[in-house]
């Protein structure tokens, strides 16, 4: 199983989770997102918001794709190898 993927569930899972270490673990685990992330992104295109642009990534044999957010971290989601595959055909392209 993908790591990134893993990590993703668990921290969806944080979300429904009234402990008191919560903000510690959302932390870590967006940390490790990142760390597993960010060594295979990929830009694509020039849209973006104020803080980075549309990315994909490529981890364990799965698909992401992301935005940054305001503190400079990704929170990606899973996506079809076709889409990341039509993304990368766009960037490829465009160039």
């Amino acid at each position: 199983m993908s790591k990134l993927r893993q990590t993703i569930k668990e921290y969806n899972e944080l979300w429904g989770n009234d402990a008191a270490s919560f903000l510690d673990k959302r932390i870590n685990l967006i940390n490790k997102m990142d760390g597993l992330y960010e060594p295979n992104v990929i830009e694509i295109g020039n849209v973006s918001n104020d803080y980075g642009g549309i990315s994909v990534s490529k981890e364990g044999g799965c698909y992401f794709w992301a935005l940054q957010n305001w503190a400079g971290n990704y929170l990606p989601e899973e996506i079809t190898q076709e889409l990341y595959e039509a993304l990368i055909k766009f960037e490829e392209e465009r160039k």
